[in-house]
Protein backbone atom coordinates (compact mmCIF):
# COMPACT_ATOMS: atom_id res chain seq x y z
CA UNK A 1 0.00 0.00 0.00
CA UNK A 2 2.94 2.31 0.32
CA UNK A 3 3.64 1.94 -3.24
CA UNK A 4 0.99 3.35 -3.97
CA UNK A 5 0.48 6.01 -1.54
CA UNK A 6 3.85 7.26 -3.14
CA UNK A 7 2.71 6.78 -6.84
CA UNK A 8 -0.24 8.74 -6.25
CA UNK A 9 1.71 11.21 -4.34
CA UNK A 10 4.55 11.52 -7.10
CA UNK A 11 1.30 11.99 -9.92
CA UNK A 12 0.06 15.07 -7.63
CA UNK A 13 3.54 16.71 -7.45
CA UNK A 14 3.46 16.51 -11.04
CA UNK A 15 0.36 18.13 -11.87
CA UNK A 16 0.39 21.82 -12.99
CA UNK A 17 0.56 24.35 -10.15
CA UNK A 18 -1.44 26.54 -12.53
CA UNK A 19 -3.37 26.60 -15.47
CA UNK A 20 -1.57 25.30 -18.43
CA UNK A 21 -3.47 23.51 -21.59
CA UNK A 22 -0.46 21.89 -22.66
CA UNK A 23 2.16 19.19 -20.67
CA UNK A 24 5.60 18.71 -21.88
CA UNK A 25 7.96 16.63 -19.99
CA UNK A 26 9.32 13.39 -20.32
CA UNK A 27 8.51 10.57 -22.82
CA UNK A 28 4.98 9.47 -22.58
CA UNK A 29 2.96 6.26 -24.06
CA UNK A 30 -0.04 8.65 -24.59
CA UNK A 31 -1.25 11.99 -24.60
CA UNK A 32 -4.68 13.40 -22.44
CA UNK A 33 -6.44 15.20 -24.34
CA UNK A 34 -9.05 17.02 -22.24
CA UNK A 35 -12.37 19.20 -23.16
CA UNK A 36 -13.83 21.52 -21.05
CA UNK A 37 -14.94 21.27 -18.71
CA UNK A 38 -15.63 17.48 -18.38
CA UNK A 39 -14.77 15.36 -21.54
CA UNK A 40 -11.43 13.30 -21.84
CA UNK A 41 -9.44 11.39 -24.65
CA UNK A 42 -6.70 8.73 -23.78
CA UNK A 43 -4.92 8.17 -27.12
CA UNK A 44 -1.68 6.27 -27.13
CA UNK A 45 1.31 7.53 -29.09
CA UNK A 46 1.70 4.46 -31.25
CA UNK A 47 -1.40 5.05 -32.98
CA UNK A 48 -0.16 8.56 -34.19
CA UNK A 49 0.24 8.86 -37.93
CA UNK A 50 0.72 12.29 -38.55
CA UNK A 51 0.69 15.89 -37.34
CA UNK A 52 0.45 19.45 -38.68
CA UNK A 53 0.72 22.64 -37.36
CA UNK A 54 -0.27 26.07 -38.79
CA UNK A 55 -0.05 29.58 -36.48
CA UNK A 56 -1.15 33.20 -38.36
CA UNK A 57 -0.37 36.20 -36.45
CA UNK A 58 -2.69 35.31 -32.71
CA UNK A 59 -4.13 32.22 -34.25
CA UNK A 60 -2.82 28.85 -34.19
CA UNK A 61 -4.23 24.91 -35.54
CA UNK A 62 -2.25 21.96 -34.51
CA UNK A 63 -3.85 18.89 -35.86
CA UNK A 64 -3.14 15.07 -34.74
CA UNK A 65 -4.61 12.29 -36.74
CA UNK A 66 -4.36 9.01 -35.16
CA UNK A 67 -5.66 5.75 -36.25
CA UNK A 68 -9.02 6.06 -34.75
CA UNK A 69 -9.02 10.04 -34.21
CA UNK A 70 -8.57 13.30 -35.53
CA UNK A 71 -7.79 15.90 -32.49
CA UNK A 72 -7.84 19.50 -33.67
CA UNK A 73 -6.75 22.15 -32.01
CA UNK A 74 -7.34 25.79 -31.98
CA UNK A 75 -5.57 28.82 -29.96
CA UNK A 76 -2.37 30.63 -29.94
CA UNK A 77 1.43 29.60 -29.45
CA UNK A 78 1.08 26.15 -30.46
CA UNK A 79 4.06 25.80 -33.09
CA UNK A 80 5.98 25.14 -30.13
CA UNK A 81 3.66 22.03 -29.15
CA UNK A 82 5.01 20.55 -32.82
CA UNK A 83 8.23 19.23 -31.29
CA UNK A 84 7.03 17.45 -28.28
CA UNK A 85 4.52 15.94 -30.13
CA UNK A 86 7.66 14.12 -32.46
CA UNK A 87 9.65 13.39 -29.05
CA UNK A 88 6.14 11.84 -27.60
CA UNK A 89 6.65 14.53 -25.22
CA UNK A 90 3.64 16.02 -25.30
CA UNK A 91 1.23 14.35 -22.20
CA UNK A 92 -1.79 16.91 -21.93
CA UNK A 93 -3.37 18.97 -24.53
CA UNK A 94 -6.42 20.51 -22.68
CA UNK A 95 -8.87 23.33 -23.87
CA UNK A 96 -9.42 26.37 -21.29
CA UNK A 97 -11.91 29.22 -21.71
CA UNK A 98 -11.08 32.14 -23.39
CA UNK A 99 -11.70 34.02 -19.76
CA UNK A 100 -8.46 32.20 -18.55
CA UNK A 101 -6.49 33.58 -21.27
CA UNK A 102 -5.14 35.96 -18.75
CA UNK A 103 -4.23 33.15 -16.32
CA UNK A 104 -1.47 31.52 -19.05
CA UNK A 105 1.57 33.57 -19.46
CA UNK A 106 1.42 35.23 -22.83
CA UNK A 107 4.10 33.45 -25.01
CA UNK A 108 3.16 29.71 -23.50
CA UNK A 109 0.18 27.80 -25.59
CA UNK A 110 -3.58 28.42 -25.10
CA UNK A 111 -6.06 25.93 -26.05
CA UNK A 112 -9.16 27.67 -26.46
CA UNK A 113 -10.80 24.37 -28.41
CA UNK A 114 -10.73 21.09 -29.20
CA UNK A 115 -12.73 19.00 -31.68
CA UNK A 116 -11.98 15.17 -31.73
CA UNK A 117 -13.38 13.79 -34.50
CA UNK A 118 -13.26 9.82 -35.23
CA UNK A 119 -11.86 8.86 -38.48
CA UNK A 120 -14.44 7.15 -40.73
CA UNK A 121 -13.97 3.95 -42.65
CA UNK A 122 -14.68 5.23 -45.86
CA UNK A 123 -11.74 8.50 -45.72
CA UNK A 124 -9.12 5.57 -44.11
CA UNK A 125 -9.31 4.34 -47.89
CA UNK A 126 -6.92 5.91 -49.87
CA UNK A 127 -8.85 6.93 -52.73
CA UNK A 128 -8.23 5.99 -56.07
CA UNK A 129 -8.46 8.22 -59.81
Amino acid sequence: MNLLKQRVAERLASEPTEETCVRIGAQTPGLVVALWPEESWVLPWSYLLSAHCTEQEDKAQLVLSFTTQVVTAHGQNLAPVIEAVAGFRLGLLRELPLAWRPKVPAKAPFVSRIEVHPVSAKSAVPQTS
